[in-house]
């Protein structure tokens, strides 16, 4: 029964929004737990290490007498990786993380595996302008 109502598009069950988020979530569960709770380890992890940076940044703006995030924010525009951020992507029904390929010159982007390199030194950008800041290049 689940899986009917799960393959039912939201609007047109009869079922409230949350019985139906719920119902999704147990079917999730059950047939991908051991994945979905690696899943919200790893999310977790990444949320550790997002605030150890911004923690360090912090120590470093105070160290340099900059007490301001904008004025930070300023200083460090222009400041470019040592090495190109790969753009990583998951997409539904691929095992893999993707690599989003940006070609500047035509605006297209396309898409392969990514490589173990990729995966550990990539992040999932939320847009074209925030993977251009990430890699000190001006929006297109």
């Amino acid at each position: 029964m689940a899986d009917i109502i799960r393959e039912m598009p939201r609007d047109v069950n009869l079922c409230s929004a949350s019985t139906y988020d719920q119902i999704v979530a147990h079917v999730a569960e059950t047939q991908h737990g051991p994945k979905l709770a690696e899943l919200h380890q790893l999310r977790q992890g990444i949320g550790f290490a997002k605030q150890s940076m911004e923690a360090g940044e912090e120590d470093v703006r105070g160290e340099i007498g900059i007490f301001h995030v904008r004025d930070w924010e300023e200083l460090t525009a222009n400041v470019k990786p040592a090495a190109p951020v790969p753009w990583l992507k998951r997409f539904p029904g691929f095992d893999r993380l993707k690599v989003l390929d940006v070609d500047r010159a035509s605006g297209r982007i396309s898409t392969r595996d990514a490589s173990d390199e990729e995966i550990a030194s990539g992040r999932e950008f939320a847009s074209l302008t925030e993977f251009h800041q990430a890699n000190g290049k001006a929006a297109a």
